[in-house]
């Protein structure tokens, strides 16, 4: 595990998932210089994700019956900070609606604050921090707004880069008929 221009994390976890499967394994690793092993896998096809503070990363391994894989090389990205705003069809800003972000590919979304930032001011704007860089998905959700009384849900998918650690999103459009 390393960072990019600087050196390995002095901590981290590890989770290594096989959908094929089922197979999970989480491991945690403190002054291991980046270093970490996983034993007695399986063979098969690997899905490993990696958190260190508010960097992540994922990467994909086989492992092949009878043999050792050790060319496994994962570069931490830093989690972002995002704002950005939620708008009706007619660009009208929207209040009160719940904005959630989570990778595409599984994982954690990113966590919610006790200040309620993620959900839309008067002005229709919201901001997560620590985001996971790459696919993402937005989960919109407006309480109440669905048939008889049940929240709404909107997602948007996008692709958040690593090259900033603020992203400011352009405005989101709810699609005809959302909350």
């Amino acid at each position: 595990i390393h960072v990019p221009k600087g050196p390995p994390p002095e901590d981290f976890s590890l989770e290594v998932s096989n959908t094929t499967t089922g197979l999970l394994r989480r491991d945690s690793f403190f002054r291991a210089g980046g270093k970490w092993s996983l034993p007695e896998l399986p063979a098969g096809r690997y899905k490993i994700r990696v958190r260190s503070g508010s960097a992540t990363a994922e990467s994909e391994a086989v492992v092949r019956e009878g043999e050792d894989t050790t060319d496994v090389s994962i570069e931490l990205t830093p989690n972002v900070l995002v704002r950005g705003s939620v708008i009706d069809q007619a660009g009208a800003p929207l209040a009160g609606v719940q904005v959630l972000m989570r990778p595409t590919q599984g994982g954690p979304s990113a966590p919610l604050d006790a200040t309620r930032r993620h959900v839309t001011d008067t002005l229709g704007r919201f901001e997560l921090a620590d985001v996971p860089t790459g696919d993402i998905e937005i989960v919109l959700v407006v309480q109440g707004a669905g048939g008889n009384g049940a929240d709404k849900t909107t997602k948007v998918r996008m692709h958040l880069p690593s090259t900033n650690l603020q992203i400011e999103l352009e405005p989101i459009r709810l699609p005809q008929g959302g909350p």
